[in-house]
């Protein structure tokens, strides 16, 4: 039985304002995104005040056994009639990104592309602009800045990314097209208290992508309590159109393809995927092979559901990190490494919890 607790802070300064009795609890972590967390406080309690609970301008932290594990923003709060509890629902740091736009002109030559993804975090929280070839400087961004630190990574894979204002483009969008690029990497905002109420915000950069080969297996029949599969043959694309600017004739089209495929006894399947902000065909022709790598064969996706142990509890491995899956169920065996790409813990009241993990192939994810 883990303890948990749940604290509101001002989403801005970071100042905390209350502990929570929240009910209810299922927060989660997903890779390369913001993961979520709802819960339910009784309408009437005196902590479940506008002040306390302020959609928009509030941030809600997550401890367990004293550790913060989540972190992120409250966006919706809603009372049901005829009932005494109102149900939040929150987003981790990420989904703040994913709100902003980009609104001026700034071009990156020949840059680090985990430099691009900080300076555009810059940008966004009204941070100066170093890097760029052109539209270097500070851009006003009042209110803009909710504390994200930035490290220094770099990958060595340079890229070129052009930022047309006029085009108001969403951030968020920006930066996980840029990450999704075939040679990209992982992201993660982690959250830290290094001191009591001083939660601490850094944005985590993975080349070429993030997490740690574990130790930790996961048996069917032993810490699998259910297991859900899928193999999934729907999506298969063994020749991608990547769709970039321009219209008919003039449209920059790039195309990769995958033969081994075919020799294996797949038919020719067509994808496009669209880019059409993008003017290189080497930026076009990367979208296109990290589409083909994640669609040319059939996913197997694993979905447990464990016995929380000491092994495999929250807090023993991170999203992207690579678990060893047991099991045999007949139509499908599973006994390889697999990847983490989603984790969602429900918590009782009590603090007992019920982890469900979402994997994919070690060697490619999913969108």
């Amino acid at each position: 039985m883990a303890v948990y607790t749940y604290l509101s802070a001002d989403l801005l300064t970071g100042t905390v304002r209350e502990e929570l009795p929240l009910t209810g609890v299922r927060w989660s972590k997903v890779l390369n995104g913001p993961g979520a967390l709802n819960a339910n406080i009784r309408y009437t309690h005196p902590k479940a005040t506008r002040a306390n609970l302020d959609p928009g301008r509030t941030a809600i932290f997550v401890r367990r056994n004293g550790l913060v594990v989540w972190g992120g923003i409250l966006w919706t709060a809603r009372k049901v009639k005829g009932n005494d509890v109102l149900s939040l629902g929150c987003e981790g740091f990420w989904s703040y990104f994913r709100r902003r736009r980009l609104r001026h002109n700034i071009k990156f030559t020949n840059v680090d592309q985990l430099t691009i993804f900080k300076e555009l975090i810059r940008y966004t929280q009204g941070q100066p602009v170093t890097q760029a070839t052109s539209g270097n400087g500070t851009y006003p961004q009042p209110n803009g800045d909710i504390g994200v630190l930035l490290g220094d990574e770099t990958s060595g894979v340079l890229r070129v990314k052009t930022i047309n204002g006029f085009e108001r483009s969403i951030v968020g969008n920006e930066l996980e097209s840029l990450a999704s690029l075939s040679g990209g990497f992982d992201f993660a905002i982690e959250v830290t208290e290094p001191t009591s109420h001083n939660f601490v915000k850094t944005l985590r950069l993975g080349y070429p992508r993030r997490g740690r080969r574990t130790n930790i297996v996961f048996e069917q029949g032993k810490n699998v309590k259910l297991l859900d599969w899928q193999i999934d043959a729907d999506r298969l694309e063994n020749r991608v159109d990547a769709l970039g600017s321009g219209e008919g004739p003039a449209m920059l089209i790039s195309t990769a393809q995958d033969t081994n495929v075919l020799d294996q006894g797949y038919p020719l399947l067509d994808g496009t995927v669209s880019h059409k902000d993008v003017t290189r065909l080497e930026t076009l022709a990367a979208h296109a092979q990290r589409r083909l790598t994640e669609h040319k064969l059939p996913v197997s996706i694993p979905v447990l559901s464990l016995r929380v142990t000491e092994e495999g509890e929250v807090g023993s491995f991170i999203e992207g990190d690579e678990c060893l899956v047991r099991a045999d169920d007949g139509f499908v065996q599973f006994d390889n490494y697999y990847r983490v790409i989603e984790y969602l813990v429900d918590v009782s009241n009590e603090g007992d919890e019920t982890i469900d993990i979402t994997f994919a192939e070690s060697e490619a994810t999913f969108a």
